[in-house]
């Protein structure tokens, strides 16, 4: 059966996390009844979740949402938990608008760039351009003469011949 209800997704470490988060310092808990909670927790999360969703079915919809929830919380006599979670759900609204806003105005930031230093820096690549050009066409220049003379000459004879 606990094969079973580990299937739920929650790990050991959460589960004992959960568990050091409520319980007074210096206490234990056992491997046994960590186990137990933790199939506790599986039936308490498949409770809800069906719940959730035949609320959600009912209003002819195919997303659950917090309502369907909340509504299934208090469908299972379990509004105990209504204030906390709508205080909860309220948080992470809070903080999931404030990261989508710290996104927005750091990829602002980047665009940001004023059109005269854009300009300013398109010259500069230009100039180095240019200079790289005129660099490689020197080069090439000064190269050629001996390009030709090594053309004229007579090819140097490989190693091991012996004529």
């Amino acid at each position: 059966a606990m094969a079973e209800d580990s299937e739920v997704g929650l790990p050991k470490s959460t589960i004992v996390k959960i568990i050091k988060e409520v319980s007074p310092e210096g206490l234990k808990c056992s491997n046994e009844a960590r186990d137990l909670i933790a199939s506790c927790l599986g039936e308490f999360l498949k409770l809800v979740a069906t719940e959730s969703n035949d609320v959600c079915a009912k209003r002819k919809r195919s997303m659950i949402d917090p309502e369907d929830v909340f509504t299934a919380l208090e469908t299972l006599e379990m509004t105990s938990f209504l204030e906390e979670l709508k205080s909860t759900l309220d948080e992470h609204k809070t903080e999931a608008a404030t990261q989508r806003e710290k996104k927005k105005s750091a990829k602002k930031e980047k665009q940001s760039i004023p059109l005269e230093e854009l300009q300013r820096q398109q010259e500069l690549m230009f100039a180095q351009a240019r200079e790289q050009l005129l660099h490689s066409r020197s080069v090439s220049q000064e190269a050629q003469p001996v390009a030709m003379n090594m053309g004229t000459a007579a090819p140097a004879p490989a190693a091991g011949d012996d004529e």
